[in-house]
């Protein structure tokens, strides 16, 4: 669990200030723990932002593989994904903020370094069958 509350408020202070502008202290203040924890599970504050940024992609990751496609027509299947899409980000809005922060004060440079490129793959195989 302290993981989690963690990374719950890592996300809102990387949401607000981006990389640059997030503090450690900031963020165990609100996750309740010390900034000890913090480092037990993260070396430094840009290891926290890039697990930050890959839970996301782990999340939908998972919930791609959770969807049974394989029955479904490539229309189907593809409305399924962008479904499942947008139902991901509107149950995370403060994610847009994060997205935001790391194009502006990183380029994407963190982003890329997430595992994007699995989430095509579901999406690659609706469209070579249709």
């Amino acid at each position: 669990m302290t993981q989690q509350q963690i990374l719950d408020a890592a996300e809102q202070e990387f949401s607000r200030h981006g990389l640059n502008g997030a503090r450690m202290s900031a963020i165990a203040t609100r996750a309740k723990v010390t900034t000890a924890t913090l480092h037990y599970y993260f070396e430094n504050k840009e290891s926290l932002y890039r697990a930050v940024l890959q839970r996301p992609v782990d999340e939908v990751q998972t919930k791609l593989g959770e969807l049974n496609l394989e029955g479904l027509s490539p229309e189907e299947a593809l409305k399924q994904i962008v479904r499942l899409a947008i139902a991901n980000e509107a149950q995370n809005p403060q994610r847009q903020m994060l997205w935001f922060q790391e194009a502006s004060q990183n380029q994407g440079i963190y982003f890329k370094e997430c595992n994007v490129l699995s989430l095509h793959e579901h999406l690659l195989k609706v469209l070579e069958k249709g």
